[in-house]
């Protein structure tokens, strides 16, 4: 047991964040940070030494976590995982499956996330593109994607014209097709599929862009490759 703090650990880390705002009170502050406890999106999907995180306020306790339920490599640098992930609020659980496709490498590492319903079939989900956490940037994909991208200073934005975020798009659309084979031969592939691709190009790209997500309105052409490469993939 160390001996600055009663509860840490000799291999623990502390942060400690005064609040010490003089315009917020105490009490606005604590009211603040436990409803964005309660309200994390996927906290431990992204980091790979990360499988729980958890939290105490005076009345109410907070956990999530992770656990790889099967794990099979594809490639050199191409590996799958079916995932688990548990939130529990107090008494209330919920807990969701995917099947993540990650390419790893020194250069870049990225994912793709298929969510599975309660019958373990693919359904379509939507979220905002992740750097290891959620930014504001929604993608209208109906499965999760995640890269290390160059955000804008706020970070809750992607640069969609910086070189890098471009490659990037690219590497995750192709990882995204080849995982539809992966898919297919885990007999995940039926009708529905159709209501997770971006196969049809107008439905695609009529879609509404909010132009406060990013640095410039191009977010279209910036997601072209998802519908590019899937197409290919599937004709």
């Amino acid at each position: 047991m160390a001996t600055d703090l009663a509860d840490r650990q000799v291999n623990e880390t502390v942060f400690y964040f005064p609040f010490n705002k003089p315009e917020m009170s105490a009490e606005k502050a604590h009211s603040d940070i436990l409803g964005k406890l309660k309200k994390l999106v996927f906290p431990t999907l992204f980091l790979s030494s990360l499988e729980e995180v958890k939290w105490r306020a005076d009345k109410e306790t907070g956990e999530y976590t992770k656990k790889i339920i099967a794990k099979r490599k594809q490639t050199n640098s191409i590996f799958y995982e079916k995932v688990e992930l548990s939130q529990q609020i107090g008494l209330q659980q919920t807990k969701e499956k995917l099947y993540l496709f990650n390419h790893s490498s020194e250069e870049n590492s990225y994912s793709v996330g298929f969510f599975l319903d309660k019958e373990g079939k693919l359904m379509p989900t939507q979220f905002y593109a992740f750097c290891f956490f959620p930014t504001k940037v929604t993608t209208n994909l109906n499965f999760i994607i995640h890269a290390a991208f160059l955000l804008t200073d706020s970070r809750e934005g992607i640069k969609v014209s910086d070189e890098h975020n471009i490659n990037i798009i690219e590497k995750l659309a192709n990882l995204s097709a080849d995982s539809l084979m992966v898919l297919k031969e885990l007999k995940l592939i039926d009708d529905n599929i159709f209501n997770i691709l971006p196969y049809q190009k107008e439905s695609f790209f009529e879609k509404v862009w909010d132009e406060d997500e990013c640095e410039d309105i191009d977010k279209p052409k910036f997601l072209a490759p998802f519908y590019e490469k899937i197409k290919d993939k599937i004709d």
